[in-house]
């Protein structure tokens, strides 16, 4: 849905001002220079990035080792407001704990 609704939107956004900032190179964007600038602005886009990643890591959480998906699961905690101060918590503590040694 991501892909679809809001990456796509945001690529012909940055296109078009690419179109704009850049006037005399505009019809070079119906070319393949135009697919390059679209594949960068497509993978340029952080959240996305951010998704799809975290697709791949509960995928190879579910299908190799459920070990994996603990990655996903302290990334999905750590969006929870109360839970993100407990692993700040934990963070700092680790931290001076690791100092001491």
């Amino acid at each position: 849905f991501h892909i679809i609704a809001k990456t796509v939107w945001k690529v012909n956004v940055q296109l078009e001002q690419f179109k704009d900032d850049n006037p005399t190179e505009a019809h070079s964007v119906n070319g393949p220079y135009g697919l390059y600038l679209s594949c960068k602005f497509f993978f340029g886009d952080t959240e996305f990035t951010g998704k799809a990643l975290m697709c791949g890591v509960s995928y190879a959480g579910w299908t190799l080792d459920f070990l994996i998906f603990s990655l996903h699961l302290l990334y999905v905690c750590s969006q929870e407001a109360s839970l993100s101060k407990v692993f700040e918590a934990l963070t700092m503590t680790s931290n001076q704990v690791s100092c001491t040694a």
